[in-house]
Protein backbone atom coordinates (compact mmCIF):
# COMPACT_ATOMS: atom_id res chain seq x y z
CA UNK A 1 0.00 0.00 0.00
CA UNK A 2 3.00 2.36 0.47
CA UNK A 3 4.11 2.11 -3.18
CA UNK A 4 1.39 4.38 -4.73
CA UNK A 5 2.08 7.05 -2.11
CA UNK A 6 5.81 6.84 -2.86
CA UNK A 7 5.28 7.31 -6.60
CA UNK A 8 2.79 10.17 -6.02
CA UNK A 9 5.29 11.97 -3.82
CA UNK A 10 8.00 11.48 -6.46
CA UNK A 11 5.75 12.92 -9.19
CA UNK A 12 4.94 15.99 -7.05
CA UNK A 13 8.62 16.55 -6.31
CA UNK A 14 9.59 16.31 -9.99
CA UNK A 15 6.80 18.70 -10.97
CA UNK A 16 8.37 21.42 -8.85
CA UNK A 17 11.40 21.31 -11.13
CA UNK A 18 9.56 20.85 -14.40
CA UNK A 19 6.87 23.49 -13.74
CA UNK A 20 8.53 26.13 -11.57
CA UNK A 21 6.55 28.90 -9.86
CA UNK A 22 6.13 32.14 -11.83
CA UNK A 23 7.77 33.97 -8.94
CA UNK A 24 11.51 33.49 -9.24
CA UNK A 25 13.73 33.36 -6.16
CA UNK A 26 16.53 34.67 -8.38
CA UNK A 27 14.64 37.94 -8.77
CA UNK A 28 14.72 38.51 -5.01
CA UNK A 29 18.45 39.20 -5.27
CA UNK A 30 17.64 42.43 -7.13
CA UNK A 31 14.97 43.80 -4.80
CA UNK A 32 15.79 45.91 -1.71
CA UNK A 33 13.52 45.56 1.30
CA UNK A 34 10.77 48.18 1.65
CA UNK A 35 10.47 50.35 4.75
CA UNK A 36 8.02 48.98 7.32
CA UNK A 37 5.75 51.10 9.53
CA UNK A 38 5.96 54.00 7.07
CA UNK A 39 3.45 56.85 7.05
CA UNK A 40 3.04 59.54 4.43
CA UNK A 41 1.29 60.01 1.09
CA UNK A 42 -0.53 57.03 -0.40
CA UNK A 43 -0.25 57.01 -4.17
CA UNK A 44 -1.71 54.75 -6.84
CA UNK A 45 0.06 54.31 -10.17
CA UNK A 46 -1.06 52.40 -13.27
CA UNK A 47 0.68 51.43 -16.50
CA UNK A 48 -1.60 50.41 -19.37
CA UNK A 49 -0.94 49.67 -23.03
CA UNK A 50 -4.33 50.57 -24.54
CA UNK A 51 -3.80 49.30 -28.14
CA UNK A 52 -4.95 52.66 -29.58
CA UNK A 53 -8.41 51.99 -28.07
CA UNK A 54 -9.04 49.64 -30.97
CA UNK A 55 -9.07 46.10 -29.59
CA UNK A 56 -12.71 45.63 -28.59
CA UNK A 57 -14.80 44.95 -31.75
CA UNK A 58 -17.94 46.23 -30.02
CA UNK A 59 -16.50 49.74 -30.27
CA UNK A 60 -15.29 50.27 -33.85
CA UNK A 61 -14.81 54.00 -33.15
CA UNK A 62 -12.76 53.34 -30.03
CA UNK A 63 -13.54 52.14 -26.50
CA UNK A 64 -12.66 55.50 -24.93
CA UNK A 65 -15.56 55.66 -22.48
CA UNK A 66 -15.06 52.05 -21.37
CA UNK A 67 -11.37 52.54 -20.58
CA UNK A 68 -12.07 55.94 -19.01
CA UNK A 69 -14.55 54.32 -16.64
CA UNK A 70 -12.23 51.40 -15.88
CA UNK A 71 -9.44 53.80 -14.96
CA UNK A 72 -11.64 56.22 -13.04
CA UNK A 73 -12.97 53.35 -10.92
CA UNK A 74 -9.40 52.43 -9.93
CA UNK A 75 -8.84 55.95 -8.53
CA UNK A 76 -5.27 56.40 -9.77
CA UNK A 77 -2.94 59.32 -9.14
CA UNK A 78 -1.04 58.74 -12.39
CA UNK A 79 -1.64 56.49 -15.40
CA UNK A 80 1.15 55.76 -17.91
CA UNK A 81 -0.27 54.90 -21.35
CA UNK A 82 1.30 53.23 -24.37
CA UNK A 83 0.18 52.84 -28.00
CA UNK A 84 -1.71 56.08 -28.43
CA UNK A 85 -2.79 57.52 -31.77
CA UNK A 86 -3.03 61.24 -32.31
CA UNK A 87 -5.05 62.52 -35.26
CA UNK A 88 -4.38 59.42 -37.40
CA UNK A 89 -6.63 58.25 -40.21
CA UNK A 90 -7.07 54.80 -38.68
CA UNK A 91 -8.69 56.29 -35.54
CA UNK A 92 -10.79 58.99 -37.21
CA UNK A 93 -8.43 61.88 -36.45
CA UNK A 94 -9.03 61.65 -32.72
CA UNK A 95 -6.43 63.05 -30.30
CA UNK A 96 -6.84 59.96 -28.18
CA UNK A 97 -5.20 60.93 -24.91
CA UNK A 98 -7.09 64.23 -24.90
CA UNK A 99 -10.37 62.39 -25.47
CA UNK A 100 -9.63 60.04 -22.56
CA UNK A 101 -8.54 62.85 -20.24
CA UNK A 102 -11.61 64.95 -21.01
CA UNK A 103 -13.95 62.08 -20.17
CA UNK A 104 -12.54 61.98 -16.62
CA UNK A 105 -11.74 65.70 -16.31
CA UNK A 106 -8.05 64.82 -15.96
CA UNK A 107 -4.85 66.50 -17.05
CA UNK A 108 -2.54 64.87 -19.59
CA UNK A 109 0.78 64.97 -21.37
CA UNK A 110 1.49 63.28 -24.71
CA UNK A 111 4.74 62.51 -26.54
CA UNK A 112 4.92 61.47 -30.19
CA UNK A 113 7.44 58.68 -30.55
CA UNK A 114 6.57 58.37 -34.24
CA UNK A 115 5.92 61.92 -35.41
CA UNK A 116 4.54 61.02 -38.83
CA UNK A 117 2.14 58.08 -38.71
CA UNK A 118 -1.05 57.53 -40.75
CA UNK A 119 -1.59 61.24 -41.17
CA UNK A 120 -0.95 61.96 -37.49
CA UNK A 121 1.37 60.61 -34.83
CA UNK A 122 1.77 57.67 -32.45
CA UNK A 123 3.20 57.61 -28.97
CA UNK A 124 2.95 57.47 -25.20
CA UNK A 125 1.35 59.62 -22.54
CA UNK A 126 0.32 60.24 -18.97
CA UNK A 127 -3.09 61.12 -17.54
CA UNK A 128 -3.69 62.29 -13.99
CA UNK A 129 -6.36 63.96 -11.84
CA UNK A 130 -3.62 66.18 -10.39
CA UNK A 131 -1.82 69.29 -11.59
CA UNK A 132 1.36 68.71 -13.59
CA UNK A 133 4.42 70.83 -12.84
CA UNK A 134 6.25 70.23 -16.14
CA UNK A 135 7.16 67.53 -18.64
CA UNK A 136 9.85 66.60 -21.16
CA UNK A 137 10.50 63.93 -23.77
CA UNK A 138 13.67 62.14 -24.92
CA UNK A 139 14.32 59.70 -27.75
CA UNK A 140 15.91 56.28 -27.29
CA UNK A 141 18.09 54.21 -29.61
CA UNK A 142 15.65 52.29 -31.81
CA UNK A 143 15.85 49.65 -34.54
CA UNK A 144 12.20 48.93 -35.37
CA UNK A 145 10.10 51.98 -34.65
CA UNK A 146 11.24 55.07 -32.79
CA UNK A 147 11.03 54.72 -29.02
CA UNK A 148 11.41 57.26 -26.23
CA UNK A 149 10.39 58.22 -22.72
CA UNK A 150 8.18 60.95 -21.28
CA UNK A 151 9.02 62.57 -17.94
CA UNK A 152 6.14 64.16 -16.03
CA UNK A 153 6.93 66.07 -12.85
CA UNK A 154 4.60 66.53 -9.88
CA UNK A 155 5.23 68.54 -6.71
CA UNK A 156 6.28 65.50 -4.63
CA UNK A 157 7.41 62.90 -7.19
CA UNK A 158 8.34 62.28 -10.82
CA UNK A 159 6.83 59.75 -13.24
CA UNK A 160 8.58 58.39 -16.32
CA UNK A 161 6.52 56.64 -19.02
CA UNK A 162 8.02 54.50 -21.78
CA UNK A 163 7.48 51.69 -24.26
CA UNK A 164 10.59 49.66 -25.07
CA UNK A 165 10.92 47.82 -28.37
CA UNK A 166 13.33 46.11 -30.69
CA UNK A 167 15.32 43.03 -29.84
CA UNK A 168 16.71 42.22 -26.40
CA UNK A 169 20.03 43.94 -27.03
CA UNK A 170 18.26 47.13 -28.12
CA UNK A 171 15.93 47.08 -25.13
CA UNK A 172 18.92 46.70 -22.81
CA UNK A 173 20.49 49.74 -24.48
CA UNK A 174 17.23 51.64 -24.06
CA UNK A 175 17.21 50.78 -20.35
CA UNK A 176 20.77 52.06 -20.00
CA UNK A 177 20.02 55.29 -21.88
CA UNK A 178 16.85 56.02 -19.94
CA UNK A 179 18.52 55.44 -16.58
CA UNK A 180 21.55 57.54 -17.47
CA UNK A 181 19.39 60.48 -18.56
CA UNK A 182 17.20 60.33 -15.46
CA UNK A 183 20.30 60.31 -13.25
CA UNK A 184 21.80 63.19 -15.21
CA UNK A 185 18.66 65.29 -14.84
CA UNK A 186 17.59 64.33 -11.33
CA UNK A 187 20.66 62.95 -9.60
CA UNK A 188 20.28 65.39 -6.71
CA UNK A 189 16.50 65.49 -6.35
CA UNK A 190 14.93 64.35 -3.08
CA UNK A 191 11.76 63.41 -4.99
CA UNK A 192 11.09 59.71 -5.60
CA UNK A 193 11.17 58.83 -9.30
CA UNK A 194 8.90 56.17 -10.77
CA UNK A 195 8.92 54.37 -14.12
CA UNK A 196 5.89 52.81 -15.77
CA UNK A 197 5.69 51.10 -19.10
CA UNK A 198 5.36 48.23 -21.50
CA UNK A 199 8.97 47.08 -21.48
CA UNK A 200 8.47 44.07 -23.78
CA UNK A 201 10.76 42.11 -21.44
CA UNK A 202 10.18 39.27 -18.99
CA UNK A 203 11.26 39.64 -15.33
CA UNK A 204 14.64 37.89 -15.67
CA UNK A 205 15.56 39.18 -19.11
CA UNK A 206 18.80 41.05 -19.68
CA UNK A 207 16.80 44.26 -20.03
CA UNK A 208 15.14 43.91 -16.65
CA UNK A 209 18.39 42.86 -14.97
CA UNK A 210 19.91 46.03 -16.35
CA UNK A 211 17.09 48.06 -14.83
CA UNK A 212 17.38 46.27 -11.47
CA UNK A 213 20.87 47.71 -11.14
CA UNK A 214 19.25 51.10 -10.51
CA UNK A 215 15.50 50.58 -10.20
CA UNK A 216 13.35 48.77 -7.63
CA UNK A 217 10.55 46.61 -9.02
CA UNK A 218 7.37 47.64 -7.17
CA UNK A 219 4.86 45.82 -9.39
CA UNK A 220 4.56 42.04 -9.55
CA UNK A 221 5.57 39.33 -11.98
CA UNK A 222 2.12 38.07 -12.93
CA UNK A 223 0.99 37.65 -16.52
CA UNK A 224 0.05 41.02 -18.03
CA UNK A 225 -1.39 39.79 -21.35
CA UNK A 226 -4.97 38.53 -21.86
CA UNK A 227 -4.62 34.95 -23.04
CA UNK A 228 -0.87 35.11 -22.44
CA UNK A 229 1.53 33.72 -19.89
CA UNK A 230 4.21 36.35 -19.32
CA UNK A 231 4.84 39.64 -17.58
CA UNK A 232 6.08 42.51 -19.75
CA UNK A 233 4.41 45.56 -18.13
CA UNK A 234 5.91 47.11 -15.01
CA UNK A 235 6.11 49.86 -12.44
CA UNK A 236 9.49 50.60 -10.83
CA UNK A 237 11.09 53.18 -8.52
CA UNK A 238 14.59 54.60 -8.89
CA UNK A 239 16.78 53.22 -6.12
CA UNK A 240 18.19 56.40 -4.61
CA UNK A 241 17.51 55.77 -0.93
CA UNK A 242 13.90 56.96 -0.79
CA UNK A 243 11.74 55.26 1.81
CA UNK A 244 8.66 53.48 0.50
CA UNK A 245 6.12 50.80 1.29
CA UNK A 246 4.03 48.93 -1.29
CA UNK A 247 0.50 48.42 -0.01
CA UNK A 248 -0.84 46.62 -3.07
CA UNK A 249 0.47 45.40 -6.41
CA UNK A 250 -1.86 43.77 -8.91
CA UNK A 251 -2.68 43.11 -12.53
CA UNK A 252 -6.20 44.37 -13.19
CA UNK A 253 -7.81 41.35 -14.81
CA UNK A 254 -11.44 42.24 -14.20
CA UNK A 255 -13.63 45.34 -13.97
CA UNK A 256 -17.30 46.13 -13.54
CA UNK A 257 -16.91 48.65 -16.37
CA UNK A 258 -15.47 46.50 -19.14
CA UNK A 259 -14.28 43.11 -20.31
CA UNK A 260 -10.56 43.19 -19.57
CA UNK A 261 -9.98 40.24 -21.89
CA UNK A 262 -10.86 42.32 -24.94
CA UNK A 263 -10.46 46.01 -24.05
CA UNK A 264 -6.75 45.81 -25.00
CA UNK A 265 -4.08 43.19 -25.62
CA UNK A 266 -2.58 44.12 -22.23
CA UNK A 267 -3.94 44.33 -18.72
CA UNK A 268 -3.38 47.44 -16.60
CA UNK A 269 -0.68 47.01 -13.96
CA UNK A 270 -1.40 48.86 -10.70
CA UNK A 271 0.60 49.66 -7.57
CA UNK A 272 -0.48 51.45 -4.39
CA UNK A 273 2.53 52.78 -2.51
CA UNK A 274 3.30 54.99 0.51
CA UNK A 275 6.05 57.59 0.27
CA UNK A 276 6.91 59.94 3.17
Amino acid sequence: MKQPFYFLSLIILLSLFIFPSCKSDELEDYLPEPTNNLSGDTLRFISYNVYHFGKNPEYPDGNYEVIANILKDLKPDVVCLQELDSMTTRTNRVYQIKRLAELNFWNFRYASTITSYMGGSYGIGVVTPHSISKSSYFKLTSVDEQRGFLIVEFPKYIMVCTHFGGDEATRKTQAQELTAKIKELYGNTPKPIFLGGDLNSTPLSDTMKELYRNWILISGQENTLPGGNKCIDYLLMLNQGNKYKVLESKVVGSSAYGNMQVESDHYPVMVTIIIP
